[in-house]
């Protein structure tokens, strides 16, 4: 079965790579030698444009999991630009909020409008990206420029997409942070509740003055380890 598979566009840390054809138990293993030494390289935001993939059974959804997990093992994840039937496919196997799978670019139908068209459907909203500015629905382009074109709004769309997780990483850093300075206080209090009680025979509190002041000691380690992030 023929499998179609071309990586020229790169960037330093981002890379498009397009698949056409079948993606099954006999040509995974062409796709995941390609991509491999990307992720090796650095190049750990991926992007798969599997628009003209006309077929993919389990074999090849689980290369693109393994693909996702390597990425994101180094900061870094996959999108899939399918297909409408691919795009349905995917989205029955990785239902809307399924950690750790990839994220699902569904391509928009066919329209009489200038320009790609993406429909995000995986991810904080649903999102259209809108055609790059300055096209002529009368002008004619060759299929090399639109394929161009189309990778470098996929680019564009995986730039965003990094960015909202980075903002949204950077918010959950800050409150987990907070959260821990707040439980180490609180285990600080409840230290000097025990000291207080010391001279005070006491049956009811099974934990100690100790054993708070450690379990402070270690939130603050761990809120350290949020404010490295």
């Amino acid at each position: 079965m023929e499998l179609f598979i071309d990586a020229t566009h790169r960037e330093p840390d981002s890379a498009v790579v397009t698949v056409g054809g079948e993606l099954d138990v006999f040509s995974a293993g062409r796709l995941e030698a390609v991509i491999t030494p990307l992720v090796t390289e650095g190049r750990v935001h991926l992007v798969i444009d599997a628009v003209r993939l006309r077929f993919c059974d389990l074999a090849g959804v689980r290369l693109l999991e393994r693909v996702h997990d390597d990425a994101a093992a180094a900061a870094g994840g996959l999108i899939v630009w399918a297909s409408r039937p691919l795009g349905r496919l995917l989205s029955l196997l990785w239902p809307e909020g399924l950690p750790g799978r990839p994220t699902v670019v569904r391509a928009a139908p066919a329209v009489p409008s200038p320009g790609p068209q993406l429909v995000l459907l995986r991810g904080s909203s649903l999102d259209l990206l809108p055609p790059a500015p300055g096209t002529d629905a009368a002008s004619t382009r060759t299929p090399a420029a639109a394929d161009r074109e189309r990778r470098a709004a996929l680019l564009d769309q995986s730039r965003r997409l990094r960015a909202e997780a980075a903002a949204r990483r950077e918010i959950l850093c800050e409150r987990a942070q907070s959260l821990c300075a707040n439980l180490a206080a609180a285990h600080e209090r409840l230290a000097a509740i025990h000291l207080a009680l010391r001279d005070r025979r006491s049956d009811v509190l099974a934990c100690d003055g100790v054993a708070h002041r450690r379990k402070a000691a270690h939130v603050r380690r761990q809120a350290e380890v949020f404010s490295r992030r």
